[in-house]
């Protein structure tokens, strides 16, 4: 009769504590790995959003170049005209 015994004592066997060890540090692990996947979710999204300024960057060099060769343009053509006319 357990009931009747108000002293009872619970010893863990040392292989019982290893494996509450372990799951604790299998618990530990599993939190780090969410940190270390959420970190590398950002690094990937850094790792794109740093592709899409470059590219972005890219694009308005571009733009900057054409305009300024069209700007180019119109002033050849205003100096020709001008010589010509005058």
């Amino acid at each position: 009769m357990l009931s009747d015994n108000k002293n009872i004592k619970v010893q863990i066997s040392p292989v019982k504590n290893q494996e509450l060890n372990n799951n604790e540090e299998q618990a530990e692990d599993f939190e780090n790995d969410i940190y270390l996947i959420e970190l590398h979710k950002r690094l990937t999204n850094m790792k794109k959003e740093r592709k899409k300024a470059e590219l972005d960057a890219q694009l308005l060099d571009n733009r900057l170049k054409l305009l300024k060769g069209e700007e180019e343009k119109v002033n050849y053509q205003k100096g020709f005209y001008l010589l010509k006319y005058n």
